[in-house]
């Protein structure tokens, strides 16, 4: 698998836009509960700054793009969690 990976999906409507974030939010997470993906892969694919950064220049909601940069801290999190 590359390093790098794009993905480029184009929905003209806001709101489609901020629904189809919200069901790959729910589709990571849900993969990472079952441990199909890693943490890596998760923050790999949309937890990320960078995606954030996009976000935020396209207008997406407020609520999905919160989601997002605390998924940013994944790693942080589980690191925590292990040192208990």
């Amino acid at each position: 698998m590359s390093d790098n990976m794009e993905i480029k999906i184009e929905i003209s409507e806001n709101n489609e836009n901020n629904r189809l974030v919200s069901v790959i939010q729910l589709g990571l997470i849900t993969a990472l509960q079952k441990d199909i993906i890693s943490i890596e892969e998760a923050e790999g694919y949309l937890f990320n700054p960078f995606t954030v950064e996009k976000l935020e220049k396209y207008v997406f909601s407020m609520e999905v793009i919160a989601i997002i940069r605390e998924g940013c801290e994944l790693e942080d999190i589980q690191s925590l969690l292990s040192s208990l």
